[in-house]
Formats: structure tokens, C-alpha cells, sequence
């Protein structure tokens, strides 16, 4: 008995993590692969791959290596390699771009996560990610945020344009950067918890302690990276992100109302 194709689509997906300590030096990061096993009948897995770059390097990746028959993935690399320490209200170069690592074409899409965890290591649902600033660039250069699905505490990018692989152009094909640079809001210092005073009344002078709110806590950036392939793209978007998309034409992906 010949058993039915059901025609299926490909998603990739990665999410990196940067965990960094306020006020200080880079502390602990954290890093997860996610991927799934959908695939159209048409295409092997190891047709499509992504890679992440930052400030024009290779951060993370997942991609067939034919060579060796199986994955190349690297998921352990954190956010913010340069960094040695970090300070409120300065401004750091955090450039992001998506090279197609593949051999087929995709369209790409990019989740920013920003929040807090308190002192225990908890997710803060109190803390403000406003003031954690990723300058996000979507001006003439194929970016758009999806504004249905973005939040104070994420923000959703498609890539509108074909992504090529590498069996279209050399290499692969590289996104135009979707990220400039990094800050922590300078109003955190006037976030204060509560004051103590205390008399030293042999020494006669006073001691003011003063407790922050966002002492001891840490900021935290995901960016997630999802692709698929640009054959039925439209069914593809729907399987894979739950998104109505339509694709022009000339190739070009816009995003349905909902």
C-alpha cells in the first residue's frame, strides 16, 4: 500500500538569552535550541538553516552540515560577548542581523523578549521592561513589527523580503541589521524601595541607607529566530507562527489583518 505525502512545512527556531548582572559585570547567560520536526515533502531538514549575527559575527546557529550528516548547532553563546561590565544610561553597540545558513530560500522572523528576574531568580511581572532599551531598526530596510502580536514586553519582526540560501547566492544571504545598540533607562536609580536613617550618637553623625528597587535583580534580552521556507509560505506561516500572512509577486510578505 503506497501511503500519502501530506504536504508539511519547515520551521526553524532558536532562542539565545543574555542574562546580565545591573551595574556590574556580565553574570550568568543562559541559552536554549527550540526546533521542530515539520517539514515539507518536498525538502530534506537539512535544506534550511539560520544563523544570528551580532555586532557582524556569528552568534548562534543551527544548520545541516552534509559533510558530517548531521546538525551544526551552537546555542551557548550569549548575548553581549564584548561587554565587561555594564552601566545605566550608557549606550552600547548591539547590532543583530539573520544570515540564511541553508541551502533554500526562507522567510524570517525575529521575537525580542525583555523583562526582569528578582533577587531569587524569579520572573518579575512588577518590573519595568521599558527600562531596558534595544533600539530596533525598521526603516526602508525590509524590517516591520507586527503590532498585533508586540507587547511592552515583546516585539515581533518579519524580514518582508526572500531570505536566499546558499543555492541562490554564495553563502548565503544576510538580513540588513534589525538592532543598533543597547541601554538601561538612567531612571533606575530613582526607583527607591526605602530609606533608613541611623543616629550614631557617640560619633554624631547619621547613616542614610537607601534600598533600590532594582538592586540585586537582573535584566534580561531573548531574541528568538524562526524560519521558514518560502514554498506555500503563506500555509507555512499559519503551521508554523499562527500568523496570516500574503506574499506579493515579486515575493514580498505582508502581514494580514486580524
Amino acid at each position: 500500500m503506497k501511503k500519502k505525502l501530506r504536504n508539511k512545512n519547515v520551521l526553524i527556531a532558536f532562542v539565545i538569552t543574555a542574562v546580565l548582572f545591573l551595574f556590574s559585570a556580565i553574570g550568568a547567560t543562559r541559552a536554549a535550541l527550540l526546533v521542530s520536526g515539520i517539514y515539507d515533502s518536498r525538502f530534506e531538514m537539512y535544506d534550511i538553516g539560520v544563523t544570528l549575527n551580532e555586532n557582524g559575527k556569528a552568534l548562534s546557529w543551527r544548520t545541516y552540515n552534509k559533510s558530517k550528516r548531521d546538525w551544526d548547532v551552537n546555542a551557548e553563546t550569549p548575548l553581549f560577548q564584548d561587554l565587561k561590565e555594564i552601566r545605566y544610561g550608557a549606550v552600547y553597540p548591539e547590532t543583530l542581523s539573520v544570515r540564511n545558513s541553508g541551502q533554500i530560500d526562507e522567510y524570517v522572523r525575529v521575537t525580542v523578549y525583555k523583562y526582569w528576574l528578582d533577587k531569587d531568580g524569579n520572573k518579575s511581572m512588577d518590573m519595568d521592561p521599558d527600562l531596558i532599551s534595544l533600539t530596533l531598526l525598521t526603516e526602508n530596510n525590509g524590517w516591520i513589527i507586527d503590532e498585533t502580536y508586540t507587547t511592552r514586553e515583546r516585539t515581533v519582526l518579519y524580514y518582508t523580503q526572500v531570505l536566499k540560501g546558499s543555492q541562490s547566492v554564495k553563502n548565503g544571504e544576510t538580513t540588513p541589521d534589525f538592532a543598533s545598540e543597547m541601554m538601561l533607562d538612567p531612571d533606575i536609580k530613582n526607583y527607591v524601595k526605602q530609606q533608613k536613617q541611623t543616629v550614631d550618637e557617640e560619633k554624631g553623625y547619621t547613616v542614610i541607607t537607601t534600598e533600590y528597587v532594582y538592586d540585586g535583580c537582573t535584566f534580561c534580552i531573548d531574541v528568538q529566530v524562526d524560519a521558514i521556507q518560502t514554498h506555500n509560505a503563506e500555509d507555512a506561516a499559519m503551521s508554523a507562527w499562527g500568523r496570516k500572512i500574503s506574499v506579493s509577486d515579486d515575493g514580498i510578505l505582508s502581514l494580514e489583518e486580524e
